[in-house]
C-alpha cells in the first residue's frame, strides 16, 4: 500500500466571504490518493457505510475535528467527488446530522 502524509500547510483560506480553501496541487493528488486508500482498505475490511466527513478525518494527517469549517469544505469536496463518480462509492441516504451517507461500490 502507497501511504503518503498529505501536506496541508499550503491551505490558505480566501477573503471571499464564503468560506473557500486552495490547496496547492500536489498535496491535492496526496488527498485523492488517500482517499481511494481509505475507501479501498473499507471495502477489503468489509466495512458497508461512512459518510464523506468519516473520510476527511481518516485521510487528513492531523485532521482536527475543532476545525468544523475546513472539515466542512474538504467533506463537500468528497461529496462533488462521489457525486462524479470519481469514488468507489455511492449515496444511499443521509445521517441524522444531514451528511450523506454512502455505502461501498463492490
Amino acid at each position: 500500500m502507497f501511504n503518503q502524509n498529505v501536506n496541508f500547510n499550503n491551505v490558505q483560506p480566501s477573503s471571499n466571504k464564503k468560506q473557500s480553501t486552495f490547496i496547492d496541487a500536489s498535496s491535492l493528488s496526496g488527498f485523492f490518493m488517500e482517499i481511494t486508500e481509505y475507501i479501498y482498505e473499507k471495502q477489503q475490511g468489509g466495512r458497508m457505510t461512512v459518510t464523506a466527513k468519516d473520510i476527511v478525518l481518516h485521510s487528513i494527517t492531523h485532521a482536527d475535528s475543532q476545525n468544523e469549517a475546513l472539515l466542512t469544505s474538504f467533506s463537500e469536496m468528497i461529496d462533488l467527488m462521489a457525486d462524479l463518480g470519481w469514488l468507489d462509492i455511492h449515496a444511499i441516504g443521509t445521517t441524522f446530522d444531514d451528511e450523506l451517507l454512502y455505502k461501498f461500490k463492490h
